[in-house]
């Protein structure tokens, strides 16, 4: 406050000293210059880095955001990104601190908020007003020379729709990802189990094809439950591995029940038979009161070496007589599969994958 009234002091003082000895504007700009080269030394010694550290809020040598110049080639797209992510959120101990945040939360919204203008010349009242005046101009008052006409243009107006487009330029920038993997092994429990019986109507047979799929490496794998009324067999993959059948019955796949005429002449008669796919007859089928297929038997047969990773094709054949029975296979065994467990342990793609959102 001292240095503000003696300043002041001086300054009248000046006034006062050279209110008589000026009388031109020549003067004035001489009396001027000469009393800032008296001050000049003086002011110029203020101006320096400690009392601008004084009087300056934050005041440095060396801002932070000096490292992201780097001679004038970094690419600074990728901090802007950061800087308007961050200060999002951010919230500072002060208002003055808080208004750098403020700006660059006021750039980032103003190309979706800012205000669009339409002129339409419906209901413009520029357009709307200036049509009424032109078709109408009446007698404007003027000099006695002046001479006024009224003229109609028969061409009407043109209007011109203009659209912009603001387009976003893109650029191409590699990041990096690390990453820790460990591969191990898991032993999986899988299992195959079906029941068709009810598909089977009596005196008839029918052939179900189905797919196993084994997820991994087959360890062990087993027939552990089997039941078909009255007779059947089960396929893995082309081969037969388990079946109840009378004597001399072949590959059962896709064959019928049906008659057929047996004899000579008038001392034949006519009895039920299997027959394969190919018309052949495997002989008699009749109803044996339930074999121990028919009843059920869990035979824990090794199925392994029919087993392969991925697709298995499981075919089950039953034939039916007197009524309708069960017709089922169920098939358990373990599996080992390969496994990664890894996790992220270095993203230096944070910042771009913010701005791609």
């Amino acid at each position: 406050m001292k240095r503000s009234i003696s300043i002041a002091a001086m300054l009248v003082a000046a006034s006062l000293a050279n209110a008589q000895s000026i009388s031109t504007p020549a003067d004035a700009f001489n009396a001027g210059k000469d009393f800032a080269n008296t001050g000049k030394g003086a002011a110029g010694n203020m101006v320096n880095g400690t009392t601008g550290s004084q009087q300056l809020p934050n005041y440095g040598t060396t801002a932070p955001e000096t490292a992201n110049f780097q001679g004038g080639k970094n690419l600074i797209g990728a901090v802007g990104a950061n800087k308007q992510v961050g200060c999002e959120s951010y919230r500072a101990p002060n208002a003055f601190q808080q208004q750098e945040c403020d700006a660059v939360n006021f750039l980032s919204k103003t190309p979706a908020t800012r205000p669009k203008y339409t002129i339409d010349k419906a209901t413009d009242p520029l357009l709307t007003g200036s049509k009424s005046l032109i078709n109408n101009p009446g007698s404007v008052p003027g000099a006695s020379r002046q001479q006024c006409r009224v003229e109609r243009v028969k061409n009407p107006a043109t209007f011109v729709t203009e659209t912009c487009t603001e387009s976003q330029t893109l650029e191409t920038v590699k990041c990096k990802r690390g990453f820790s993997a460990n591969v191990g092994t898991i032993v999986d429990t899988q299992s195959f189990d079906v029941n068709r019986g009810s598909e089977v109507p009596t005196w008839s047979a029918r052939t179900f094809p189905m797919n196993f799929n084994v997820r991994g490496t087959p360890e062990g794998f087993k027939i552990t439950w089997y039941q078909a009324d009255n007779y059947g067999q089960v396929w893995i993959n082309g081969t037969l591995v388990y079946q109840n059948v009378l004597g001399g019955y072949g590959d059962m796949r896709n064959g019928s029940v049906t008659s057929e005429y047996v004899g000579d002449g008038e001392w034949g008669w006519y009895q039920t038979v299997y027959k394969s796919a190919g018309g052949v007859s495997f002989g008699s089928f009749y109803d044996d009161g339930c074999n121990w297929g028919c009843r059920g038997t869990a035979p824990n047969l090794d199925i392994t070496r029919y087993i392969k990773e991925g697709d298995n094709e499981i075919v089950l054949v039953c034939a039916n007589a007197n009524a309708i029975g069960p017709c089922s296979v169920k098939i358990i065994g373990t599996a080992k599969k390969l496994v990664m467990l890894g996790s992220l342990i270095d993203n230096q793609c944070s910042t771009l994958e913010q701005r791609a959102q």
